[in-house]
């Protein structure tokens, strides 16, 4: 099962996300990539709902950096709502969207696949400015409520019932990679 995020037929570029069902440490595994002949099997046709298994309750690309959408591939259909117009801008992977860090978002609204108890919440950045806020439940302004992903001072901030600061410094301009998992 694969989910083809954007093909440019011009170039021939494809960002696809494969799901592999079994990757094993000790064999070669296999992935065939069919282009330019009609005739080639269609093994598989694009499914979201076989790559994104039940254990996602979202997954949002913010795709090809130039219309930004708040779709969500997996069949939860958690789609996000944008909220002042963040903007398409080029990603890490892919597309991005530009957000000031106070007021520009996209909602997603309250839905039963999101009310868990254990979640990993992973988010790739780049800050202009630090001190924004990536990832918020929500649910207060206060920084020990919810589940918050932000850049206070020049950290990054990782808060669920209270907040924990990595020992790196973050710096503006630079892509990272943040993860938060609360249990």
């Amino acid at each position: 099962n694969y989910e083809i995020e954007s093909y440019t037929p011009t170039t021939g570029q494809l960002i696809a996300w494969v799901n592999i069902p079994t990757l094993s440490p000790m064999t070669d595994t296999q992935i065939f990539i069919y282009f330019g002949n009609a005739s080639a099997p269609n093994v598989s046709a694009a499914t979201n709902t076989g790559t994104w298994n039940s254990g996602y309750k979202g997954v949002w690309h913010l795709p090809n950096g130039t219309t930004l959408s708040g779709r969500d591939s997996t069949t939860n259909a958690n789609n996000g709502t944008l909220t002042n117009t963040p903007s398409a801008t080029a990603g890490q992977i892919d597309g991005a969207g530009s957000f000031n860090g106070s007021n520009t978002y996209i909602n997603v609204p309250n839905h039963a696949s999101l009310q868990v108890t254990t979640l990993t919440i992973e988010v790739w950045f780049k800050a202009t400015a630090l001190g924004g806020r990536l990832v918020d439940k929500g649910t207060a302004n206060s920084s020990s409520d919810g589940y918050i992903l932000d850049t206070s001072g020049s950290k990054l901030r990782l808060c669920a019932t209270n907040c924990q600061s990595a020992n790196s410094t973050l710096s503006t301009g630079t892509w990272y990679f943040g993860v938060l998992t609360v249990s």
